[in-house]
């Protein structure tokens, strides 16, 4: 049994939110207004606190605040000059934006409305597997809730509820069957036993990565809270192993806090890295061996559960593994007073954590948390721990106006050449463009460097609006517009005249309609972007760059001029130098092409792409 979905109105900063997990590991992106703090405190107000029953306060009610949008729309006018229409006279009419009914129907309800007098909080727990609930005399507790599914798999959905009554505001809880109508059966009962079965250990950025309760403020305490977990076998190395650490004067920690630490490994190493057999897990990472699917969905390796084991058994000495197990034992039982059932699944909800580790540590604190047999929440900011986490992981959370919209990436939706392509141009090399609301598309290196100091030029910082440059040559547009489209982030599309662009273009509107092209294309009206800057102003650098005389210019094709200047300098170098000629001459000579781009672009970044 796992959290598999949660459901939030009118909820302190959320009005509107759905949010699936999965069983193991959920990975949650986005910026700091789509309201994770209310997302997680809700968790921990309903799972965390022990098993009384939650009453919320009038205080945690959403309050709407009305908001003013200006979207700021360029003339249809200026479109003649990023497309030329004759292009697409094949293609109908009737192309629109390939997204569901529901997406588009979730935006035209995303509007301000007056202020609701009633919190709703809807949690779902399902079994993981077919048939669970009939082999389990554990889950058999809990049999009156039990509720069979489409899917053919059972789950419980816990219904909560406050709202005025005769100017009290109150909290009523409820157990729903399929029709969304109460379950006759000794609900607090259920639900207490419930929280008690999935309890919420939820710790957040800190000194020493703290829990929640308050009465939790240090390390020390919250290892004293978990001496029943202490194991004693290995003593002797455990003492071996705090003595070589406090000779290093490891940073702010004292003997009896690291020993403590060390003992709680051992005990953690015990618990939940044992034999997942006879616990009734399945096991994995058995063998050093990845599918090819398994590679291009997390193409960034880290320690099998094997490897991870053997390390805590060795006797070899390794201060940032020792430390880092350290500060991971301390996360894992962050779990403040409470009593944990030892056949409790616990629930660890864990907080932009990497804020306290260096990247290569973060990733051998991921390696362990990953292995454990428990459903990992987790929020984070960092790319390179997006790369070692499996993209069906990843949700991307977007609030445009009001309601937070969870974004995720279906694996089947893409085949393994795309996704071997995704990863190794996007994962690996270009992590943080998951953290972007706009991908600029373009073809190569030369783009890349003129887009952004034209930007720079003009008083546009690409990186602060949102925008990332991702060269498509190599990887494809179509898989890049695809992933885009499923994460909810924005894209447009720079693409050269040529035949090769012409098919880029054709592809952007084979995607995204004819209707909302604009917004996502500029083809070049030159074959490519150094004939386009030789005839709009600049000719006299690649003349110069070519080293051409003057009296011979008009001897010599533009073609061939570029050619000798490109040999001579390369691509990226030309680029640089029309860049450093734009800075002298002013924000003025920036093409009016470019201009409207950056213009479309920074719509974008303020705007959703479902905007008309």
């Amino acid at each position: 049994m796992y959290l598999s979905k949660v459901v939030i109105d009118n909820f302190r900063g959320l009005r509107h939110l759905e949010l699936d997990f999965n069983f193991d590991n959920t990975v949650l992106i986005g910026e700091n207004t789509w309201g994770k703090s209310s997302l997680f405190r809700v968790l921990w107000v309903l799972l965390g606190k022990g098993e009384q029953l939650y009453q919320f306060q009038k205080e945690d009610l959403y309050i709407p605040v009305v908001l003013n949008f200006q979207e700021n729309i360029e003339d249809s006018a200026n479109n003649e000059i990023l497309i030329n229409d004759s292009l697409f006279l094949s293609h109908s009419e009737d192309n629109y934006l390939k997204y569901s009914q529901k997406d588009k129907d979730f935006f035209e309800n995303d509007i301000y409305k007056e202020s609701s007098n009633k919190i709703e909080i809807s949690l779902f727990f399902k079994e993981h597997t077919y048939g669970l609930v009939n082999k389990s005399s554990r889950l058999q507790r809990l049999s009156k809730a039990w509720v069979l599914g489409d899917d053919g798999l059972y789950f419980i959905h816990w219904n909560i509820k406050a709202f005025y009554k005769d100017e009290n505001f109150i909290t009523e809880h409820y157990l729903l069957n399929n029709a969304n109508k109460e379950i006759d059966c000794d609900k607090e009962s259920i639900i207490k036993l419930l929280i008690s079965m999935n309890p919420l250990i939820r710790v957040r950025d800190g000194r020493y990565f703290v829990s929640e309760n308050e009465d939790d403020t240090n390390l020390s305490k919250s290892l004293n809270n978990c001496k029943s977990y202490i194991c004693e076998d290995n003593e002797r190395h455990l003492k071996s192993l705090a003595e070589d650490i406090l000779k290093l004067q490891s940073d702010d920690s004292n003997a009896a806090e690291i020993m403590q630490s060390l003992e709680l490994i051992n005990s953690l190493s015990q618990k939940y890295l044992g034999n997942y057999e006879q616990r009734g897990f399945r096991q994995r990472n058995r063998k050093n061996v990845n599918s090819i699917k398994d590679m291009v969905t997390k193409p960034v390796s880290i320690e099998s559960l094997s490897n991870i084991k053997e390390q805590l058994n060795s006797k070899t000495f390794n201060l940032d593994k020792i430390l880092s197990y350290c500060l991971i034992s301390s996360l894992v039982m962050a779990k403040g007073d409470r009593v944990i059932d030892k056949q409790a699944k616990p629930i660890l909800v864990l907080e932009d954590v990497e804020s306290r580790f260096h990247p290569s540590l973060l990733l051998s604190f991921w390696s362990i948390i990953s292995n454990m047999p428990l459903q990992k929440i987790m929020s984070t900011n960092s790319g390179d721990f997006l790369t070692a986490t499996k993209i069906s992981d990843i949700r991307r959370l977007s609030r445009k106006y009001y309601d937070t919209r969870c974004y995720r990436v279906i694996e089947n939706n893409f085949s393994a050449d795309e996704l071997r392509r995704i990863a190794f141009h996007v994962r690996m090399n270009r992590p943080m463009s998951f953290f972007a609301r706009v991908w600029l598309l373009v073809e190569g290196e030369t783009e890349v460097w003129m887009l952004n100091q034209m930007a720079q030029l003009l008083g546009i910082r690409l990186l602060c609006i949102g925008v990332r440059s991702i060269e498509f040559a190599q990887c494809g547009l179509h898989p890049l517009m695809h992933l885009a489209s499923e994460l909810g982030i924005s894209f447009y599309v720079l693409t050269d005249g040529d035949e090769a662009g012409k098919k880029y273009a054709s592809s952007v509107i084979s995607y995204v309609g004819r209707k909302n092209l604009h917004k996502h294309l500029t083809l070049l009206p030159q074959k490519d972007i150094e004939h386009f800057f030789y005839h709009n102003g600049f000719a006299d650098i690649y003349n110069k760059e070519a080293n051409i005389q003057f009296k011979k210019q008009k001897q010599i094709s533009v073609d061939k001029i570029i050619e000798i200047a490109i040999k001579r300098k390369s691509k990226p170098g030309l680029a640089l130098a029309v860049c450093e000629a734009m800075y002298e001459r002013g924000g003025k000579s920036v093409p009016k092409l470019f201009r409207i781009l950056f213009k479309n672009l920074e719509n974008l970044s303020r705007n959703n792409m479902f905007t008309d």
